[in-house]
């Protein structure tokens, strides 16, 4: 986002201790980085890799050189034991924390992407149901796009009879239930489309496709699917500099968005549904 706010250096051994309404004290570096902060900042603190580790406080007061906070402040993670916060680096008074961009990745990735862009897997199932086709699928399966069989020579596609829905583990290992009409008892082979998780973020492209849309949720887009003006009243009152730069960024998104999702139409394998009935 461009933003360089100011870095505050915890002690080595910051050791954070809670207190009673969800207070927490630690300590910083020194009386120098102390001096550089005030009751109401904001301390934000975070690792890239695991968002679990992206703490918030809301700072009440300072002594010589302790902080005293609402720990977890703003829905970030609890500070809960005393080496969470050994030697971390925060960012003061960031215009977003590290756990709201966290939040705008986490509602990329489960709202905006699918079902235009996505993962594409092939697995195998071992022992094929021949009596009713029945099988566990995997449970990031949102759409089967292809099944075969491999009969001597050749692969001999299969019909889906029908697609992945969510069934209780009780029922599927896991949760998610498929038919195939297969062929004979050999391996089975399948190929779905599935949501991209956090784990997926190594394709540049990807990548930025995922930064654009975090973007334009922190600046305060209007998510429209239809339209890139703002339909939001606050979204409309809102800086003309800062609305303008949530606009381009999020029409920047949408157009990236569908780019990608023509080349992965291109090379998706034809799809064979047919119907027991």
């Amino acid at each position: 986002m461009g933003e360089r706010p100011p870095i505050r250096r915890a002690h080595t051994a910051a050791t954070v201790s809670s207190t009673s309404a969800g207070l927490a004290t630690f300590f910083l570096a020194s009386t120098t980085e102390i001096a550089a902060v005030a009751a109401g900042d904001i301390l934000s603190v975070y690792d890239p890799a695991d968002e679990t580790d992206a703490h918030v406080f809301y700072v009440l007061s300072l002594g010589t050189t302790s902080v005293t906070a609402i720990n977890g402040y703003d829905g970030g993670a609890l500070a809960s034991t005393s080496t969470d916060l050994d030697s971390a680096l925060f960012e003061q008074n960031p215009a977003w924390t590290g756990f709201e961009i966290f939040e705008a990745i986490d509602t990329v990735m489960a709202n905006l992407l699918w079902p235009w862009v996505y993962d594409v897997v092939s697995t195998t199932i071992a022992a094929p149901d021949l009596i009713d086709g029945q099988e566990a699928v995997a449970a990031e399966a949102e759409e089967i796009i292809s099944a075969w069989q491999i009969i001597g020579p050749s692969a001999i596609q299969v019909a889906v009879d029908r697609q992945p829905h969510e069934v209780h583990t009780s029922v599927k290992s896991t949760g998610k239930l498929a038919a195939f009409n297969w062929i004979n008892g050999s391996t089975g082979y399948y190929t779905y489309r599935a949501k991209y998780t956090e784990a997926d973020e190594v394709d540049t492209e990807l990548t930025h496709l995922i930064a654009l849309g975090a973007a334009a949720i922190l600046l305060g887009a209007s998510i429209s699917e239809t339209t890139l003006e703002s339909t939001k009243k606050d979204n409309a009152e809102a800086s003309g500099r800062r609305g303008s730069a949530a606009d381009r960024i999020w029409r920047d998104f949408l157009t990236l968005r569908q780019s990608m999702a023509e080349e992965q139409v291109n090379r998706l394998p034809n799809k064979i549904y047919f119907s027991r009935g």
